[in-house]
């Protein structure tokens, strides 16, 4: 900590902390968009071939 109680500034541990969650934030949304993508293909197929998306038998 800095003289008369400053708080401490980001260091570089911190610094890479944040970098690590950003990167796995970004992964995150990656992954959802691309599950989306999946789910409305498998929609667009399913209206295609006549069905409704319902697996009930």
């Amino acid at each position: 900590m800095n003289e008369k109680n400053k708080k401490p500034g980001p260091n570089r541990r911190d610094r890479r902390v944040v970098g690590r969650l950003l990167a796995a934030v970004e992964k995150t949304i990656e992954a959802a968009d691309q599950a989306r993508k999946a789910r409305d293909e498998l929609m667009r197929l399913a209206a295609k071939n006549g069905g409704d998306g319902d697996n009930e038998k």
